[in-house]
């Protein structure tokens, strides 16, 4: 029903919107866009609609919901980082995006680049996933990469930016980017992107990032890579139409549950789990019982 893109796991309320747009191509969002300039409204972006910070609530305008574009484009294989990767819209949830993975859905004709022959190899490799689980597995690819969503196996594989490869953006002057990683480096705190339309320039945020995990403004680093500007900004700076992600060998997973009498020793026992280069350690998540006063730690190996 249509109240509900109005609303967004947030649950912030007082969500309107004037128009309601299901594009199912990247031509039909310039023209969205083109359309709302000419009318002087703002879009807020839509898909699962499974984010806590209301980027998906609307507040007027129109809502642009991608929810249609939720097709694989392809597989290819990087030979310079010898890493496999899938192209997909952004709509696809993480669900899915495993589902055609694992069970390796792709055709013949889904090789990239298109003269390649990756996608017949690929049936051949073992079984492979992605593994950002950011615990929602509903949410969209393009969500998860404008948010820069990290989760409970971040300890091992970090956020969502480090499993980016490419990604296709729709500006808000309705000018394509075509950005792989790599291609676009910052000199002195600025990016140069010549476009068909024009030469842009894009300066960096001056401030430094903390080496805690932080999912708080722009990230910026020196000589950072301008898809980074991207991934993470909530999509004010434009709208992700495709994405190559990294997907990896799968590893059978085990897990395990250790209850200590107090903080001190369950701090103590995941020190050492840390410490064991031995083990390979996915996520760990701590749980108190207030009525027993126990601490417990669900560890996760893989």
């Amino acid at each position: 029903s249509y109240p509900s893109y109005l609303v967004d796991e947030s649950k912030i309320s007082g969500g309107n919107a004037e128009w309601l747009f299901f594009p199912t191509t990247e031509n039909e969002i310039v023209s969205i866009i083109n359309k709302m300039k000419e009318e002087n409204k703002m879009i807020t972006i839509s898909a699962a609609r499974t984010g806590i910070v209301g980027s998906a609530v609307p507040f007027g305008g129109a809502v642009m919901s991608l929810e249609r574009m939720n097709e694989v484009i392809g597989i290819g294989f990087d030979e310079d980082a010898q890493r496999w990767f899938l192209r997909c819209q952004p709509s696809m949830s993480l669900d899915e995006i495993n589902e055609y993975i694992k069970l390796k859905k792709c055709s013949q004709n889904q090789s990239i680049p298109p003269e390649s022959d990756w996608a017949e190899k690929f049936m051949e490799v073992c079984t492979m996933y992605y593994p950002m689980d950011p615990t929602e597995m509903t949410a969209s690819l393009g969500g998860t990469i404008c948010a820069n969503a990290s989760g409970a196996r971040s300890f091992k594989y970090g956020p969502t930016r480090d499993w980016v490869r490419r990604i296709r953006v729709v500006l808000g002057t309705c000018e394509v980017l075509n950005i792989t990683r790599g291609k676009y480096l910052a000199e002195d705190g600025i990016f140069i992107v010549k476009t068909a339309g024009k030469e842009l320039i894009i300066k960096t945020p001056y401030y430094h990032m903390p080496k805690a995990k932080n999912a708080a403004g722009l990230f910026t680093e020196p000589n950072m890579d301008l898809i980074d500007l991207f991934i993470g900004s909530e999509g004010i700076f434009g709208i992700i139409t495709e994405a190559d992600i990294w997907i990896k060998e799968y590893n059978a997973q085990m897990s395990s549950v250790g209850f200590f009498k107090n903080e001190e020793d369950a701090i103590d026992f995941v020190k050492l789990l840390r410490d064991d280069k031995n083990l390979s350690l996915s996520s760990y998540t701590h749980h108190v019982s207030s009525s027993e006063e126990l601490h417990f730690w669900r560890i996760t190996l893989i």
